[in-house]
């Protein structure tokens, strides 16, 4: 049914590449790195797989619903030396040239991130997928045996295994992400930003919590039992930081209106001709990319031509 593809993890890897070496990001060394890649993964997987499906990030309502969320990638940005709203204006320009030119269906909404719109087509798809993508959040998906997920920063091309993607979910609302701002279900809401001021004054850091594994073992076995014991076991605080980031990290949860969004979104969706592709790259000079345009082009075999809401 589909290759969803990450988009955020595709563009920011090909703009992290460019500004290494401290250099002002160069637009067209990052659209030949971004649509390369696009390139190399729809080669590799449309047989299997059939669909492109380019999920892109678009704002997020997790920041409404927690003010923290992903508060250090921002901070860090601000501190930094690159002109980030040159950046961002080039992601959308590269964005916008790919849902204008290519043949590929492309998601983009206001309030949702990628890993809402995979989750979406995840727990709807009839047909073999894979996500493309370095991100954790995705291992419950993994439950549906047709739904695989290849993290390009592993080696090798081996997919993503995991003996029981349920549990491995529960772990990661358990311990929480600090690279997305959500702490441990033992800290409260702002744990990361007050370690950030501790450093900021030179004082002693924090330290978080500690959730053991006997912990989490105690709290899936609860939890397995009904809802209410999971509430007991933890105590009133712990449960309502558990159920904050039960919220935030599975997707289960994203929210309906956002899904009517997306549902919206993939319908008003107009793949280009490949043909159009062709006159884009030409245009812009990629002459060596315009070469292997047959591995742009989509798999046409009719058993994976359905759409994505057969």
């Amino acid at each position: 049914m589909a290759i969803a593809i990450d988009f955020g993890g595709v563009i920011f890897a090909s703009i992290y590449v460019d500004i290494a070496a401290g250099g002002k990001p160069q637009p067209e060394y990052i659209r030949h790195l971004v649509l390369n890649t696009i390139r190399h993964y729809n080669k590799r997987y449309r047989g299997k797989y059939g669909m492109m499906v380019l999920c892109m990030d678009k704002k997020s309502w997790r920041d409404e619903a927690f003010k923290y969320y992903k508060w250090d990638r921002r901070n860090n940005r601000d501190k930094d030396d690159n002109d980030w709203s040159e950046i961002f204006a080039i992601v959308e320009e590269i964005q916008n040239d790919l849902i204008e030119n290519f043949p590929y269906i492309v998601i983009s909404c206001d309030g949702a991130e990628a890993d809402d719109t995979i989750g979406f087509l995840a727990r709807r798809t009839k047909e073999p997928m894979i996500i493309i993508s370095n991100d954790k959040d995705f291992g419950a998906l993994l439950a549906n045996p047709l739904v695989d997920q290849y993290r390009p920063m592993t080696k090798g091309n081996d997919l993503v295994e995991l003996d029981d993607p349920k549990r491995f979910e529960f772990d990661l609302i358990m311990s929480g992400d600090k690279s997305d701002g959500v702490p441990n279900v033992r800290c409260d809401d702002d744990f990361y930003v007050g370690q950030h001021e501790q450093r900021q004054n030179d004082e002693k850091v924090t330290r978080a919590p500690s959730v053991t594994k006997k912990f989490k073992d105690a709290c899936w076995d609860a939890k397995n039992v009904s809802e209410e014991s999971l509430k007991e076991l933890m105590g009133v605080e712990v449960y309502k930081n558990y159920k904050r980031n039960e919220k935030l990290v599975s997707l289960d949860l994203t929210p309906d209106y956002i899904i009517d969004k997306i549902v919206a979104s993939i319908r008003e969706s107009k793949p280009a001709p490949i043909m159009k592709a062709m006159q884009y790259m030409v245009s812009k000079r990629m002459n060596l990319l315009a070469k292997e345009l047959s591995d742009f082009e989509v798999n046409k075999n009719p058993r994976v031509q359905k759409t994505l809401f057969n």
